[in-house]
């Protein structure tokens, strides 16, 4: 049987057009979540202190769900922060560093998707590639010594300017030696920057341990055009293990949204 499980995204403050299900309290969030029958959580807050541990655990333990992944994404839109700007790195690493700690407490993943941010010119792209690699290195030895899995996001050419494919992403990790680091494979990305979906996961099984499931316009599976059957067939004969989340736009309503996403996703799988 192929069973991952489900994740609905939650974020504490939700910018216009943002592709997450529910914005606001991280705690309704979460009841929602329970609510509409999903497995798990993926939580974006701009800085860990932001998740209120305590809090937030028992919360978790009254509705009987757990966090599958932590984004860090908000450090980077709200504060600017950038793991490869000379003028903010190390306060972006030190970011990173605290929502691993928080990862580690609650048994999640963390995502690095914009957080890396944008290569300045053409020419600077190698420096780019190189301050990553170091920022991540550091980043990775962290995550490995508390038994937290790191998540590079390929995201596609309009919303950030390098490692865009998943192809590009293993190639990175591959090269940067990151033994804790795994690929966030986003079908909305790869809608945009993969030749072949279904070969860009099969070529990268190995690395692959979270997905982001959006159609082709990022709404949610089935409002668009994505093979999404042939996608989770991949999955499955890829040996994947980790989880699916919903990481798509709130569209027609972030009910309506959330539990058609939940519905089409139990159909798919429930076919392979």
């Amino acid at each position: 049987m192929f069973q991952p499980k489900l994740c609905m995204t939650v974020v504490k403050q939700r910018g216009a057009g943002a592709p997450f299900l529910y914005g606001g309290n991280l705690i309704k969030g979460i009841e929602a979540a329970g609510e509409f029958g999903y497995d798990c959580v993926e939580l974006h807050v701009r800085a860990p202190e932001e998740l209120e541990l305590q809090k937030l655990e028992q919360a978790l333990d009254k509705i009987g769900l757990r966090v599958s992944a932590l984004g860090t994404g908000r450090a980077y839109v709200d504060d600017g922060l950038s793991l490869i700007d000379p003028k903010t790195r190390e306060l972006a690493l030190q970011r990173l560093k605290g929502f691993l700690d928080a990862a580690s407490v609650l048994g999640a993943k963390v995502i690095v998707g914009c957080l890396r941010g944008n290569i300045p010119s053409p020419e600077q792209k190698q420096e780019s590639l190189e301050l990553l690699a170091e920022a991540l290195a550091r980043a990775d030895l962290y995550a490995l010594e508390r038994g937290v899995t790191l998540l590079l996001e390929p995201i596609n050419r309009y919303e950030n300017n390098y490692l865009c494919s998943v192809g590009d992403a293993a190639d990175f990790i591959r090269s940067a030696g990151l033994a804790s680091t795994g690929i966030l494979a986003d079908t909305f990305h790869m809608n945009i920057e993969e030749r072949d979906l279904v070969s860009a996961i099969l070529d990268n099984a190995g690395l692959i341990q979270y997905v982001h499931a959006a159609d082709s316009n990022r709404l949610y599976p089935g409002g668009g055009h994505t093979d999404f059957p042939a996608l989770f067939a991949a999955l499955k004969q890829s040996g994947y293990k980790g989880e699916i989340s919903a990481e798509c736009l709130p569209l027609p309503s972030d009910e309506l949204a959330a539990k058609r996403w939940l519905q089409n996703m139990k159909g798919y799988l429930s076919n392979l």
